[in-house]
């Protein structure tokens, strides 16, 4: 799935807070004041598939009555100064800051030639790996507060940020395709749930007890088997195997050692094993592309795994010079 990128420069202000309203607020749009002399707005949007990643330059002063984004928003502070306040929650931002936007409450934002790159995600995508992976009922999840819960999280939160930006510019870019997006995807959700405080990090739970019969592990090998190509998720293993997501992690950790992701991964790395030893060394398919077809994302991040698992670089395997395994 290609990436869809809008780009736009103006210097009237209704048409960039009309493009603004289109992508984040696209059914209560938010309302916009300030000075309009001397106003330029550069926007940059991006989707890549369900991940959306924006860099917005927006000059002089302004203010915005933003209502809850139907996503998970965060941004990144790249200059100038970023102020706001929802319900009892309120963050004053300059260069380096991560914030999240309020999924609850309406928004109070005030800024100062602002430059920010922006994340977009389905809550419902945030929902999904909480309860995958925390087991943690969708109605149970809650954000609060708007602030990173360290320096530290907040540092790793900005570089991701930061990635995913560069992945979305020229070309051959590995969100192409339809893995590594729902990778990416899975991957920022994940990041999200210990990046920013919530009700994950506090509710107990406990895993459900019971026996998951081999059956049940057999087919979701045989589900995670045939569609591999796809981007699948835990919770579609687990619906195919007849059991709940939580149960799928429990039983595949006790008999495989391993997680359904991680099952999953091991099978889409034994097909780029099979597409690089049968390519012509002389021919086009490089280890990029064999990469991105499997969701593996950037090379170097594959040649990691392809090492750890055959002993070589999928590089030799591909020019024929190195035995299989």
């Amino acid at each position: 799935m290609p990436i869809n990128l809008v780009e736009m420069s103006t210097t009237d202000p209704e048409v960039a807070h009309a493009a603004l309203n289109r992508v984040y607020n696209p059914n209560r749009p938010a309302s916009f004041s300030g000075p309009t002399a001397g106003f330029v707005c550069d926007m940059r949007f991006a989707d890549a598939g369900d991940v959306g990643v924006d860099r917005i330059r927006h000059t002089m002063s302004a203010a915005a009555l933003m209502p809850p984004p139907d996503m998970f928003l965060t941004a990144a502070v790249l200059t100038g100064e970023l102020h706001i306040r929802a319900g009892r929650d309120e963050a004053h931002l300059g260069s380096g800051a991560v914030v999240r936007h309020s999924t609850r409450a309406a928004a109070n934002v005030a800024w100062t030639n602002l430059t920010v790159t922006t994340l977009r995600l389905p809550l419902d995508a945030v929902r999904r790996v909480a309860f995958e992976r925390l087991g943690i009922a969708p109605v149970q999840l809650r954000f609060h507060g708007l602030n990173a819960i360290s320096p530290s999280a907040a540092r790793q939160w900005r570089l991701l940020t930061e990635y995913a930006h560069r992945a979305t510019i020229g070309s051959d870019s590995p969100l192409e395709t339809l893995l590594v997006q729902a990778q990416l995807r899975d991957l920022l959700a994940a990041t999200a749930l210990t990046t920013f405080p919530n009700t994950s990090m506090s509710i107990g739970y406990v895993a459900e007890p019971g026996y998951v019969a081999a059956a049940s592990l057999r087919r979701a090998v045989a589900y995670i088997d045939d569609n591999a190509a796809r981007a699948i998720t835990t919770t579609d293993i687990a619906e195919a195997a007849g059991v709940s997501a939580r149960a799928l992690q429990l039983v595949f950790r006790r008999h495989l050692s391993t997680t359904p992701m991680g099952y999953l991964r091991r099978v889409r790395l034994s097909a780029a094993h099979r597409e690089l030893l049968a390519a012509d060394p002389d021919g086009p398919l490089t280890v990029a592309v064999v990469a991105a077809r499997w969701g593996f994302g950037p090379a170097a991040r594959f040649a990691q795994f392809y090492r750890q698992q055959y002993g070589v670089l999928p590089s030799h395997t591909l020019r024929g010079d190195a035995p299989a395994r």
